[in-house]
């Protein structure tokens, strides 16, 4: 069993320690007095604010895809630019590329939003980036947004199941060095796309779907209720002794010594056990106060987002969104996946099968458009201005030290994983390049009219190196990237190399 220790002041990086000053410095008179000062920022190295941001990780998926390219991603003009990788590359700036158009910025015809919302600085911390490829047909699938492709209707049934990449995170000790004043690891308001092991702590067991109660009030209180802000000068109540500490030789002689005990009773039993270190860990943690000073706000209003018509989804979204900017901001959390449960539209009909399934047909895109736009104007556009609006450090925001991005189930053609695009805001402390169209498909047009691009495994293994986790940590049976590998390389699609590199950070969009 792992137990958390209190955070070292002290940063390692190879041979050498950088030495922090303390968050809360102190003035001392002749006369012996003490007065303390803020934190001061400018007094830390450069290596060591990189090293101190706390990054955060925030999805939001929608189902199908479907969106017509020339709706969901910025004109070719603005991809005036060509990089020679694997093949050539086209990529340009979305600031020079974006319009306004009355109130209104416009990034794509979906990508739209209030010039207020969607400023020039929003806009430079966005990324548009167009063309990864899953190549081996899924149907509907919950769990290929965050890299568990064995979740899906008509996928190879002997696919392996993998933790999703939030929840990897959420149970890394590279992306929590510390749980101090984390209440929860990951926000999770609805099922279907989020997947963890049955014993996450130990990585072990079977691996499942995972989900919480996404009431905006109940989600809050879990996130907030038990977390108090300190008292000046009054020290933390000290921490009790854990309840699996009491009885860990007695689990420990059941185990190991009972014959009787299957192997699934054993996996069940570590199972239970694992879930009772971190209830746990969440009630002494919760006590240790967040560094920042939160005065969260309690939603006025208990909701559930989910399947509404246009105006309660866009409000139900939006007040999620406060309570993930206020947890994400408070520090209580820095995990969000949120699959959007709304068609974002007033139709009555089968938006299944008489939109989703006709999407080719000149009405059911022009639905698919408007939904779309009203979409991420209501989930990923608002969730990044939220983010912005919370300061880290002097002139870098939450969202600054964020990937946020926005992923639909398919690409372009409904249930077709191909030339899927990724939106995203944040650079993740650095780590991304911003403010970027990149077409990353390589012209070569399949038989279902999609144009050949990267792995989508490339995208999920840079999103967990922007986090801090490196290959050794999540590649699976020594393949490079994310993700079963099933479909190897894409047979005679794609360069060899493609399949190759996945493990790799992607290029044009990262600093590594």
């Amino acid at each position: 069993m792992k137990f958390n220790e209190a955070p070292n002041r002290t940063l390692s990086r190879k041979h050498e320690h950088i030495h922090l000053p303390e968050r809360r410095a102190v003035l001392r008179t002749t006369g012996g007095i003490a007065i303390g000062l803020p934190f001061l920022a400018s007094l830390i190295p450069k290596e060591a604010k990189a090293a101190l941001a706390l990054k955060r990780f925030a999805t939001f998926r929608t189902g199908h895809g479907g969106v017509d390219l020339r709706n969901m991603v910025p004109e070719a003009r603005v991809s005036n630019e060509v990089a020679n990788l694997w093949h050539k590359v086209k990529h340009g700036s979305l600031s020079a590329g974006a319009t306004k158009v009355g109130a209104d910025t416009v990034v794509s015809p979906v990508l739209t939003g209030a010039s207020n919302v969607l400023t020039d600085k929003l806009v430079s911390k966005m990324n548009v980036l167009l063309g990864f490829d899953i190549p081996v047909y899924l149907g509907h699938s919950r769990g290929n947004t965050l890299g568990n492709f064995a979740e899906s209707d008509q996928g190879p049934k002997d696919m392996h199941a993998l933790p999703t990449i939030d929840q990897l995170m959420s149970w890394s000790p590279r992306f929590y060095t510390s749980t101090a004043g984390v209440t929860l690891r990951s926000i999770v308001p609805s099922p279907g796309i989020s997947f963890s092991w049955s014993n996450p702590a130990a990585q072990s067991g079977v691996v499942q779907q995972t989900s919480m109660n996404g009431n905006t009030q109940a989600l809050f209180d879990s996130l907030f209720g038990t977390a108090k802000p300190p008292t000046p000068g009054v020290p933390a109540p000290p921490k009790r002794t854990p309840v699996v500490d009491r009885i860990l030789q007695n689990y420990k002689n059941l185990r190991s010594s009972n014959r009787r005990l299957s192997g699934e009773d054993k996996r069940r039993l570590d199972d239970h056990i694992g879930a009772l270190n971190e209830l746990d860990r969440r009630i002494n943690d919760a006590v240790v106060a967040s560094p920042r000073t939160c005065n969260a706000q309690r939603p006025s209003m208990g909701v559930n987002a989910g399947s509404r018509g246009l105006a309660q989804s866009s409000r139900d979204y939006r007040l999620l969104n406060d309570v993930i900017a206020m947890a994400f901001g408070c520090g209580v959390t820095r995990i969000s996946s949120v699959v959007v449960q709304s068609d974002f539209a007033d139709y009555s009909g089968s938006w299944h099968q008489d939109v989703a399934h006709k999407h080719e047909e000149p009405g059911p895109q022009a639905l698919l458009f408007a939904a779309n736009r009203a979409c991420f104007q209501a989930t990923t556009l608002d969730l990044a201005a939220k983010l912005d609006a919370f300061e880290d450090s002097p002139g870098v925001s939450v969202l600054d030290n964020t990937l946020l991005q926005w992923v639909q189930e398919s690409g372009n053609l409904t249930h077709d994983n191909y030339g899927m695009t990724v939106v995203t805001f944040g650079s993740a402390g650095g780590y991304l390049k911003t403010g970027r169209f990149v077409d990353f498909r390589s012209g070569k047009v399949g038989q279902f009219k999609s144009q050949y691009g990267i792995f989508y495994r490339q995208w999920l293994a840079t999103a967990l190196q922007a986090m801090g986790i490196p290959p050794a940590d999540f590649e699976y049976a020594r393949q490079p990237g994310y993700g079963d590998a099933r479909g190897g390389n894409g047979g005679n699609n794609y360069a060899p190399e493609i399949f190759l590199q996945c493990s790799k950070p992607l290029p044009l969009v990262t600093s590594a």
